[in-house]
């Protein structure tokens, strides 16, 4: 029953390891049999790492093993509060630290209800309790882009008064990022729109402290997007921006990152011809100079876009630019097909 094996595990913790609660009932059965200390030979003890069954359960996100062994908890008079809900593995995590890294939600929420029933300080041990990376919750469903867990650390923050502005929508993780700028730069367009109507409830300014934030890369979600190439996401902070009255030529549309490079030119850089055509729509709308700004402005190469366009060899961005030259009136011989050969 409580031989160890060549991997020095008993096979209660192997059976805690593989997560399989038959077997666990089984030796639980035959411990109460053979009048093992169930407590202190099954329920608390650690394996060779330091782990008990609970961390294991913990670990591999078993929702079923846990609520097993906090029924089973009861019944040997384990403190449940200090030697289950609050314990930290051999990692120095919790279960709550280690169901927000899982993003498991159904274990999130059992242990949110265990909370209460223990009494525990909900606010300061689980919601803005840090773990041994210095990271809370919300940082971890921010940095794993987890809309569930986001959505529902923001509906307990609110019941339980947390400054919601603060310690959520603009809380920095020690990567110096906000979840703002995490779900910019994944690309998640549904965190993002989640996000900003966060902005509205708790009154941020959403042009300032979100649209045109820079994070610690020097970076604003726009400049995220076109690097990124997300499209819809770039259409989206447009409409944004226009709601905002932000000046959409000078902060968005000719802006340059610290790269010194433009949608424009990041759209080049990728050969997202969809991008170069929604770029052109709206600088036809900005009323920006399409000949200069965009298709003969010349990078730091002192290259066009077509020159650009050139190196990479993609077909479809040189007819995308070729029809947007004939639509401005260039001198397609002189200023594209031989403005670059001549550079050179």
């Amino acid at each position: 029953m409580l031989a160890k094996g060549i991997n020095e595990l008993t096979p209660w913790v192997s059976a805690a390891l593989r997560g399989n609660k038959e077997l666990l009932e089984t030796l639980w059965c035959w411990g109460i049999e053979v009048q093992v200390n169930l407590k202190d030979d099954l329920f608390l003890a650690k394996s060779i790492s330091g782990r008990t069954a609970w961390h294991r359960a913990v670990s591999i996100g078993n929702k079923e093993i846990l609520e097993t062994l906090w029924d089973w908890g009861g019944e040997v008079e384990v403190n449940l509060k200090d030697d289950l809900f609050l314990a930290k593995g051999y990692d120095g995590r919790t279960a709550w630290d280690n169901a927000a890294w899982n993003g498991n939600k159904q274990i999130f929420e059992r242990l949110w209800v265990w909370g209460r029933e223990l009494q525990v300080n909900l606010k300061d041990d689980l919601l803005l309790a840090k773990c041994v990376d210095g990271l809370t919750a919300w940082d971890k469903a921010a940095f794993c882009c987890n809309k569930e867990i986001l959505e529902t650390l923001w509906v307990w923050g609110r019941e339980l008064h947390v400054n919601l502005k603060v310690d959520f929508l603009l809380a920095k993780g020690m990567d110096g990022l906000t979840a703002w700028d995490k779900a910019a730069w994944n690309g998640n367009k549904k965190i993002l729109e989640t996000l900003w109507v966060w902005g509205r409830e708790v009154q941020a300014n959403l042009k300032d402290d979100l649209l045109l934030a820079k994070c610690v890369d020097g970076l604003t979600a726009w400049d995220k997007a076109a690097f990124c190439g997300n499209k819809d996401i770039l259409e989206t902070l447009w409409v944004w921006g226009r709601e905002l009255h932000v000046n959409l030529k000078v902060d968005f549309f000719l802006a340059k990152g610290v790269e010194g490079l433009s949608a424009w030119d990041k759209a080049l850089c990728n050969g997202n011809t969809e991008i170069l055509e929604t770029m052109w729509g709206w600088g036809r709308e900005m009323q920006v100079n399409l000949k200069d700004d965009l298709l003969l402005a010349k990078d730091i190469n002192g290259q066009n876009a077509w020159g650009r366009a050139a190196n990479s060899g993609n077909k479809m961005v040189l007819g995308t630019l070729l029809d947007f030259g004939i639509e401005v009136q260039v001198n397609i011989i002189d200023d594209l097909l031989l403005a670059n050969l001549i550079m050179e």
